[in-house]
């Protein structure tokens, strides 16, 4: 799985406005969750929450995936490993939720759905094999 591209950290910008850490702790879920066909509904619902235009969510609901599931993917499970894969100059607080996000919630949602066991990148391939790249 590529690295996650800088206009992609750009985008995770837009997550500044969300109206709470509860709002960006669901969209967070629901974007690791939801097949590609799934991010267009998805962008549609999250543009009011953010004030943002179509084009805006859709990069970051696209943003959001990608970065979900290449933490899950080379099986990144320490904070250390997952701020490294931001930029210097991203907005801290927002590096920091969204690395706490994911080890509180994306993580062990797809480790308990496939045990332990596997790793990580068992549970992207299963995403892969059902359709969801």
């Amino acid at each position: 799985m590529a690295a996650v591209r800088e206009e992609e950290f750009a985008a995770l910008q837009s997550l500044l406005k969300a109206p709470s850490r509860d709002a960006v702790r669901q969209l967070c879920q629901e974007c690791f969750s939801s097949p590609p066909a799934g991010l267009g509904p998805l962008a549609e619902r999250t543009c009011p929450g953010l004030a943002a235009g179509p084009e805006e969510a859709e990069q970051l609901v696209s943003a959001l995936r990608n970065l979900t599931r290449h933490v899950v993917y080379h099986g990144l499970t320490r904070a250390e490993d997952i701020l490294s894969l931001f930029p210097e100059n991203f907005h801290q607080n927002l590096k920091n939720l969204l690395t706490k996000i994911i080890l509180e919630n994306i993580l062990p949602a797809s480790a308990g759905r496939h045990g332990l066991e596997g790793g990580h990148q068992d549970v992207f391939r299963q995403h892969q094999q059902n359709g969801s790249p």
